[in-house]
């Protein structure tokens, strides 16, 4: 089996795909970066990750997140967050929704035996985040740490230079 599935040159930047992973390697002389798709949550039975991950992260002096994950820690970024995912006066999630749309997201609610009034505030987007997170819990048995957090707490321990694409500031 070939180590990479594909290598393109596109004005002067080599790009390779690791097989099987979602690393992917860029190079323009001696310059290099390894972009690696993430998903937040995973099972149990996801770890070990493929050794692509490994080699990236042995192979980089900083990494580059979505966004800072500890800031997630800080009670006053949660309940900004909270703040924004949330109708703070007399809208609900049954207000602002159609009436088939509600029915439909209510009924998926009560399949993870989940009452839909516990997220009446919750604005759509954030109904379905927590509707998405819970069925794959229940469903899949997934946990919190996922491929960006694993490698978050484990950059913070080799002492890895960190930046982050977003921050939560701005919430």
């Amino acid at each position: 089996m070939k180590r990479y599935i594909s290598n393109i040159l596109l004005t002067g930047i080599s790009l390779q795909s690791f097989a099987q992973t979602s690393v992917w390697k860029v190079t323009n002389n001696d310059k290099t970066i390894y972009i690696g798709g993430t998903v937040h949550v995973l099972r149990p039975e996801d770890s070990p990750f493929p050794a692509p991950f490994d080699s990236a992260y042995a192979a980089a002096d900083k990494l580059i997140f979505e966004a800072d994950m500890s800031a997630l820690e800080n009670q006053e970024v949660a309940q900004q967050i909270m703040k924004q995912a949330m109708y703070n006066d007399e809208r609900t999630l049954k207000s602002e929704l159609d009436s088939a749309t509600y029915a439909l997201l209510e009924s998926e609610f009560a399949m993870i035996q989940m009452p839909i009034s516990t997220f009446a505030k919750f604005k759509p987007s954030m109904a379905v985040i927590s509707l998405t997170m819970l069925k794959m819990q229940q469903d899949m048995g997934t946990i919190s740490e996922g491929v960006d957090r694993t490698f978050y707490n484990r950059a913070i321990a080799d002492g890895k230079q960190l930046e982050y694409l977003e921050n939560f500031a701005s919430f």
